[in-house]
């Protein structure tokens, strides 16, 4: 997808798109590259992976942490 398609689709100045389509980047879930006068982006599905597999580390932490969070977690996702 072109820069220029992600500054129509979100309600942003030019200069905030870039900015977060940096860190995006940073963050190792977009990939992009100069093609001609135009920058590419592509989605990274296995920096998908790593941030899911990290919010689940997160997560079992935290509820690792606070037992009776543990307790209602598993009430929610084990409903009888």
């Amino acid at each position: 997808m072109r820069l220029l398609q992600f500054a129509e689709i979100f309600p942003l100045q030019l200069p905030t798109v870039i900015h977060h389509l940096r860190v995006l980047e940073e963050c190792g879930l977009l990939h992009s590259w100069k093609q001609g006068p135009m920058r590419l982006y592509r989605l990274r599905p296995e920096g998908l992976k790593e941030a899911e597999a990290w919010l689940r580390r997160t997560y079992e932490t935290a509820l690792d942490r606070r037992p009776e969070v543990r307790r209602v977690a598993r009430r929610v996702s084990n409903p009888r």
